[in-house]
Parts: C-alpha cells; structure tokens; sequence
C-alpha cells in the first residue's frame, strides 16, 4: 500500500465514522412555511465544460492551441447561425459576466437559451467544481503527499462519491441526507410523498439512512397491479376482482418477519402510487410546455441520437419528460395534503441526461446533448416563473468529472473539476463563482497552476462546498451540514462554508 492509498483510505474510514452521530441528530431544521426544492441535473459520462463554457478575446488563441480540432468557433455572430454546419464553426453564445472584468466569454453553440437566461440575471456558473477530501496544490497531488477521493477518473467511482461524497457503494447520498434531516423534523406532516423523488430511476444521491426515495416515470406513477387486473377495467361482470384479491393478500398477516417487511413495502408502495396519482390527475401534463414532448419538437433530432427517444410515434427530449414531471409534482404540491392537513414545504429531485463520454469523434452527440438540455431547462424556468415560483425552486447541474482540455487526437479524456450551472429565482445570476484568489474563471491554457496534466483541472471548489451553499438556501444549518457533507469542515476558505450563488 502506498502513501497515496494510505491517506484516502484513512480519510474514506474517518469520513464515515463522521456520519455515525446524524441518525440521532435530525431534529434542528425548520419550522418551515415556505416551499423550497432543490433539482440535480446529472450529466452521465463527465461533461466537457472546456466546450461547454469558452473564453474569447485575448484568451481564445490559448484555448484554441490546446484543443487543436475540438476547438469551437470564436464566431457570436448569431444571425449567422446554420445547424446544418459542423458545431465547430457554428456561432457561439455570448455571455457578460458581471465579475468578469476585462475578459469576454461564450457558451457553446446549442445553448442559446442557455446564454439568455445567463445574460437575464437567472442563471450563474460555478467554476471548477469537483470531489476533494481536502484543499490539494498541485504540488501536493503530484507529490502523493495529500488524501484524494477514491479511483480518480473512474466513471463509476467518482459518479458514487459525487453523490454520495463517501465513495462507498453502501453509503447515503447527500441528497438523501438532506431528505433525511427534513423527514425527521417532520417537514411535509405525515405525508406519504417522499422528501425526495427521482424521475430517473435508482441513484445513490437520494439515498438516505432513514428517507426512501420514491421513483416516478416520467409519465406519471407506475402503478402495482395484479395478472388480468384489466378484466375488471374492461367490465367483466363475471370475472373474479384480481386486484383486489392481489391487494388482501399484500397486507395479510405473516408469521415470516421478512414477509411482513415485504407485504408493508409494497402496501407503502400502491398506496403512495395512489396519493401522487390523486394529485397529479387534476394537474396540467404542461406537455405543450417543454420542448420534445409534444407539437413541440427539437429540430434536426433523430431517434438514434442521444438526449432523445421515441414515445407514442413523437421524437422527445427524455430530460424535458422528466423536467416536466418535476414540474407537474411541484404544481400538484396543493393537492398532496398529508392526513395532518400539511402541504408539502421541502423536496428534492433528480433527473439526468446519459452519454457524455466524448473520447472519439462524437462531438456532434455532444452539441445534440447540450440542446436537450438547454430547451429543457430554459422551459423549466419558465414554467417556474409561470407558476410564481422561480424563488423557489433551485436547479444545479452535477457530473463525475470534467474532461481534458487537451485533444487525445478525436475527442478528450477523463478529467477531474468542472463547471456547472445553478438556475432559478434565488440565483445570484449574470456571475461566475470561484474559490478566493483564483480569479472569477480558471485561465483555459495548458501548465496552469490548476492543470495536473493535458489540461484536467485541479477542483477549487470542493463538492462539499458546492452542497453546502445549495443546502444552506434549502433550511439545513451550519452545525447539520458538517454532519451530513462529512469532509466539509476541512474547507475554510468560504466565509459559513456559502460559495454566495445563492441569495
């Protein structure tokens, strides 16, 4: 065992250990009368911020050299814009970053939406975000001399320890964690609607020690049904009731304990199918809303290509379909009254978007990618707004890693920090936010200080600190945030941990 392997493997075992105490901690948040919801847009497969945000000016000719053919165009004439032309020589997306002074900036070519809500103050980008145990010089990574999160650029490893900040299989997410902190206080009454609810199937973010997340497609809650439940539906009047029957059996008394643990999970189950579906029937589909999942349509998408699917005959922007569901939970929240007569006040969401690993020559996928995202998440915004409630609701992107920004001759390798997105009403928008003394945005060049090799970024922003702003806005305390983001205390470098993304 080496030094290096020694360190992380201490600091994975302190880290837990950190967390023993929070089941018997929970009881400090609230009261709340407000509605707060965090939403995570995990990007699957490491998002390469290097194309995703672009310096211009002075800047670009550095940017260009290091990325040799990935290099986008430095063209913002948007009059000119042809989606037919290869991304690299379509115009780019000017942004003004008020903190920017002195350098100029634009995102790529497919977010011009993107772009817009950036420049309308609704939008702000968190610079070179990404897993840390704590603070590491690049003297200190390249000489072992300091505890680093477990299996850097490994897809699998780093996408478990950005969600769950622990990098064990077994572990709570921090979304969990905080669901689990606002079940305990009792947030949303005796409600059977979950804290946390994820639109893209089972993910280590919201598991919690004590909050079970509930999964919903992105059309609506799947309902538990019994074989040949239908005859019933289709007014046999001699067929037996099988759901019923299906439904007794379910909450029968059992002497096996596990068979009783089961019967009650799946009695949980159907009866909070039929809570939320209560709820969102007398709700609007806002199908016509979102891009992709109606009349509207994102041009030039095929079936093959990632960020879309094929549903009913219609083409569709899958993240739109979740963000729309997103949306339909947060709108039907007056009409999911827990038995004690409490609205919901606090929930957390996931949704996600696959197939970032841009290794080869698939940078097309990539522009494809970043439209799904950018029409889905400019028409959530909006959907926020027309719903009163963009102050409200904060929705931050995530991904295991950045990539390099050195070409590897195709595309570009695994990296390590990144830049995302925070958006919604409470957002200090129109910024760019980074660590102290590292300027308002990294230089995008080769042999920086924060370049630990063909241009994979050194984080400055640890995860934890990224977490811990988000959490802060959404009503956890200072002294449950050491508890539940368990390396968080080993980052000074932000007065009450707040990077101030958020107001």
């Amino acid at each position: 065992m080496n030094r290096r392997q020694f360190m992380r493997d201490a600091a994975r075992f302190a880290g837990a250990s950190a967390m023993l105490p929070f089941a018997r901690l929970a009881h400090a948040v609230g009261p709340f009368t407000d509605y707060k919801a965090l939403v995570c847009l995990y990007m699957y497969g490491g998002n390469d911020c290097h194309n995703t945000i672009i310096p211009l000016g002075s800047e670009y000719a550095t940017y260009a050299a290091a990325r040799a053919g990935l290099a986008m165009s430095n063209s913002i004439n948007i009059a000119a814009d042809n989606p037919a032309n290869s991304i690299f020589t379509r115009p780019l997306n000017a942004i003004t970053p008020s903190n920017a002074s002195g350098r100029s900036f634009a995102l790529h070519t497919s977010l011009k939406k993107t772009a817009a809500l950036f420049n309308a103050g609704k939008a702000a980008v968190v610079s070179n975000v990404g897993p840390l145990i704590q603070p590491t010089t690049k003297a200190q990574y390249l000489g072992e001399s300091v505890a680093l999160p477990p299996q850097l650029f490994s897809h699998s490893d780093q996408e478990v320890y950005w969600q769950s900040l622990s990098g064990a299989l077994d572990q709570t997410g921090w979304g969990g964690r905080f669901a689990d902190l606002m079940e305990a206080a009792r947030t949303n009454g005796n409600s059977p609607l979950a804290i946390a609810t994820t639109v893209s199937g089972d993910t280590p973010f919201l598991r919690g020690e004590t909050a079970v997340p509930y999964s919903i497609s992105p059309y609506g809650p799947q309902p538990m049904r019994a074989y040949r439940s239908w005859d019933a539906y289709a007014g046999c009047s001699t067929c037996p009731d099988t759901q019923k029957a299906f439904e007794k059996q379910i909450i029968a008394t059992r002497l096996n304990r596990y068979e009783e643990a089961y019967g009650d999970a799946l009695a949980r189950a159907i009866d909070t199918q039929r809570f939320i579906s209560g709820g969102l029937d007398v709700t609007p589909t806002f199908r016509g809303d979102f891009p992709g999942t109606g009349a509207d349509v994102l041009p030039l998408q095929d079936a093959a290509k990632p960020g879309v699917a094929q549903h009913d005959g219609v083409m569709q922007n899958r993240l739109a379909d979740q963000l729309r569901m997103v949306s339909r939970m947060i709108a039907a929240r007056g009409n999911l009254i827990a038995p004690n007569g409490v609205t919901p006040k606090r929930q957390v969401f996931f949704v996600s978007i696959g197939g970032f690993d841009s290794h080869g020559a698939n940078y097309q996928d990539h522009a494809q990618l970043l439209a799904a995202i950018d029409g889905a998440v400019a028409a959530f915004q909006a959907k926020m707004e027309a719903l009163n409630m963009a102050q409200n609701v904060t929705l931050f992107t995530a991904s295991e890693f950045g990539r390099t920004l050195e070409s590897n001759g195709e595309g570009s390798d695994h990296g390590w920090g990144s830049h995302h997105f925070v958006v919604g009403g409470a957002v200090q928008g129109g910024k760019f936010f980074s660590a102290p003394g590292a300027g308002s945005f990294p230089l995008v060049a080769l042999n920086t200080t924060t370049d630990i090799g063909e241009g994979r970024l050194l984080p400055t922003i640890s995860v934890e600190e990224y977490a811990a702003t988000l959490g802060r806005w959404f009503g956890i305390t200072e002294t449950e945030l050491k508890i539940v983001l368990p390396n968080l205390n080993s980052f000074q470098q932000f007065a009450n941990f707040n990077v101030g993304f958020l107001g």
